[in-house]
């Protein structure tokens, strides 16, 4: 079997793996399914930010060939294991006609039958005049009467960014932001 049989078209880039969750995971389960890989993003944020801090006085250059070995060798395990264990999506099964390999995969997910049909029928293609409409009605978030609570939400959003583990690990990389403040010496602000 090879590699382009045995993961499904939605999966290849990590910028899809969302959607790609969505598409496989039962629906009492796809809300906390999906979370998962920004949880994993920012573990691995926090994760990458301490082994760098660690290997920061080491003076041969395995200071920054171990972080990236270890990166590497981290991202070739989840690739091999996206191509041995993740099933092909249902819907992209269907939508190229393998009907019969859909409903396997389907099985092996444990999805229900009644929770198949409405899947299978969301799965049927739009129109193209439908489609268009729907690029347009995107751009209706920036209308008169609500284009505040857009503004709001990425406000809302860039400071949650900000607030959140991203900000502290800018703030850790600036050592001059505390050290006025702080009795601390410069690598103790990096911490």
């Amino acid at each position: 079997m090879s590699s382009s049989q045995s993961v499904p078209a939605g999966s290849r880039a990590s910028s899809n793996l969302t959607s790609y969750i969505c598409e496989i995971a039962p629906p009492a389960y796809r809300g906390p399914l999906a979370s998962i890989p920004q949880l994993l993003v920012t573990i691995g944020i926090c994760t990458g930010f301490f082994v760098c801090y660690g290997t920061v006085n080491i003076s041969s250059s395995i200071s920054w060939r171990l972080p990236f070995t270890l990166q590497a060798g981290l991202a070739l395990g989840f690739a091999a294991a996206c191509v041995l264990l993740l099933p092909e999506s249902p819907r992209w099964l269907t939508s190229v006609g393998r009907r019969d390999e859909a409903a396997k995969t389907w099985d092996v997910l444990g999805v229900s039958g009644a929770e198949r049909e409405k899947e299978q029928e969301q799965a049927i293609v739009v129109p193209d005049a439908e489609s268009r409409s729907r690029r347009r009605d995107l751009f209706k978030v920036f209308r008169h009467k609500v284009w505040k609570r857009t503004a709001l939400g990425v406000f809302l959003m860039g400071m949650q960014q900000l607030s959140g583990i991203d900000g502290v690990l800018y703030a850790s990389h600036t050592p001059f932001i505390f050290s006025d403040s702080l009795p601390l010496d410069a690598d103790a602000t990096v911490i």
